[in-house]
């Protein structure tokens, strides 16, 4: 279970320089809890899965339950797209209740709503849990917010906090890397636990990004005060992969699953001088996509090597002993690109 929630104030920020002289120092020794998350609309773990979930002990599931949107009916926020469980978790498996809030709907939100949006996100996760099986002791909030949305964001966590804690429950958030290194704009979040996503850190609309899904040369000019974050953190890391298509320099869009292994295969698309990049040079169907000459697919995905070095970069500058590392996300088409010991690399505890 996870630490109660520290105080965190301005105060706080200014510790940054202080922090920052420590991170020269020799790095401390992290120990990690091994984590994926889920994040599908149906619950149905495939072998891959439930072998991946109980390789190692303590294996943590953050599961996306549902979405927070705006209704513009009801002209209130409502819970949208809920996990359907078609499957249940294996009873010792610990799990994190994990809500995406649209941050439309946090530009819309009255002061008035936040108190019961509390309320109803959180029995709207015990009504779920049931459901699902194995436990829960934490929930985390899924939202980039922004400059305009960080106040009615920010009261929401401290009511979330304040009802989870009464519970014996605490709270985690998602963290992007803009929000570590201007954390004097954005503001420190009020949670317990900030969870660190390392990854669509490109602009994937753009046919010039090179990798948006992971980048860790983007990813280091992010982290140099990584050391100074007042709130402890965890780390997301991707092994997703995936083909965008662009139509005159427009995005068009994703072939999920599609590796430039498979498009090389295909007779009618040329590799370019980049390798993960290709061009179509006759109108075709393929991939349930219809495709026209001229389009550009570029792949994307993390390798193992990517990842170990994102991992590294990380390590060497978070403070806190104790982390999760997350892989995004758990899916048996995915597990089988890694081996059982890169897995265990991976989440290997840094002594």
């Amino acid at each position: 279970m996870m630490k109660p929630k520290a105080v965190i104030g301005w105060a706080a920020l200014c510790c940054a320089a202080v922090w920052g002289s420590w991170s020269c120092r020799r790095p401390a020794p992290h120990h990690i809890t091994p984590a994926f998350y889920y994040w599908k609309a149906r619950l149905e773990l495939d072998a891959a899965s439930r072998a991946a979930l109980q390789t190692r002990a303590g294996t943590l599931l953050y599961l996306r339950f549902f979405d927070v949107n705006w209704d513009p009916v009801s002209r209130g926020p409502v819970p949208v797209a809920p996990l359907v469980a078609a499957d249940t978790l294996p009873p010792d498996i610990e799990y994190v209740p994990v809500v995406f809030l649209a941050n439309s709907m946090l530009e819309k939100c009255s002061p008035a709503a936040v108190a019961p949006l509390a309320s109803h996100i959180l029995s709207k996760i015990r009504a779920m849990a049931p459901s699902v099986g194995g436990s829960y002791h934490a929930v985390q909030l899924d939202c980039d917010w922004t400059a305009a949305t960080r106040v009615p964001y920010f009261r929401l966590l401290d009511a979330l906090c304040s009802r989870l804690h009464a519970e014996g429950r605490s709270l985690s958030v998602t963290i992007r890397l803009h929000q570590v290194k201007y954390a004097a704009t954005t503001g420190v979040p009020p949670a317990d636990r900030g969870m660190l996503m390392m990854y669509n850190m490109g602009d994937w609309k753009s046919p010039a990004t090179r990798n948006s899904l992971y980048d860790p040369d983007i990813a280091a000019r992010y982290l140099s005060r990584l050391a100074g974050y007042p709130l402890p953190l965890d780390v997301a890391l991707p092994i997703l992969r995936w083909s965008i298509v662009y139509r005159g320099g427009n995005f068009l869009t994703f072939l999920n699953l599609v590796t430039s292994d498979t498009l090389q295969k295909v007779s009618f698309l040329k590799r370019l001088e980049d390798p993960n990049r290709f061009v179509v040079e006759a109108d075709s169907f393929a991939f349930g996509c219809g495709l026209r000459r001229g389009d550009l697919i570029r792949s994307e995905t993390c390798s193992f090597r990517e990842l170990m070095k994102g991992r590294k970069m990380l390590l060497e500058k978070l403070r806190n002993h104790n982390l999760t590392l997350a892989l995004f996300h758990l899916d048996g088409p995915l597990l089988k690109h890694f081996t059982h010991a890169q897995m265990q690399e991976i989440f290997s505890s840094v002594q």
